[in-house]
C-alpha cells in the first residue's frame, strides 16, 4: 500500500495493489479508517493486478457510507480491473441506481457503472 497526502492532510490517497482479498481485510479496513479520521476526501487507486474479491466491495460500501455520515468524500480512482469487474458484477454490485441505503443519491457503485459504461462506449468508438 502506497499513501500519497495531499493539502496538508485534508486529501488522502490509498494505493492498494496485490491481494485485496479477505486474507488482509483486516488491514485493508484500518487503512481506511486512519485515512478517515486525518483527511476530508479520500480516493483509492485499485491497480490493475489486484486480486479481489468481495470483501474488499463490502469494505468500499461501508466506508463510502461512513465517508457520507461524516460529510466526507471516498472516490475510486483510475480504470476498473478485468477481474475487479467481474467481482463486482458477480457480487452484485454494478449497479445503474443506488441500493435501498443510498438516500442520498452518492452511490459509490453507480458511479463505478457509469465510468465503466463510458470507457466501454469508448472502446465501442475507437473499434468503429
Amino acid at each position: 500500500m502506497k499513501q500519497r497526502r495531499m493539502d496538508a492532510g485534508k486529501i488522502i490517497t490509498l494505493q492498494w495493489s496485490g491481494d485485496l482479498t479477505v486474507r488482509r481485510i483486516a488491514e485493508l479496513k484500518a487503512q481506511v479508517q486512519q485515512a478517515l479520521a486525518a483527511a476530508t476526501h479520500l480516493s483509492i487507486e485499485i491497480a490493475a493486478d489486484a486480486e479481489c474479491d468481495m470483501t474488499v466491495l463490502q469494505l468500499l460500501c461501508a466506508a463510502h457510507r461512513t465517508a457520507n455520515r461524516q460529510g466526507k468524500t471516498l472516490q475510486l480512482c483510475g480504470e476498473c480491473s478485468g477481474q475487479f469487474q467481474m467481482v463486482l458484477n458477480l457480487a452484485g454490485f454494478s449497479r445503474h441506481i443506488g441500493c435501498s441505503l443510498d438516500v442520498e443519491g452518492s452511490c459509490l457503485w453507480q458511479q463505478i457503472y457509469q465510468q465503466m459504461a463510458e470507457i466501454e462506449t469508448n472502446r465501442v468508438v475507437a473499434r468503429t
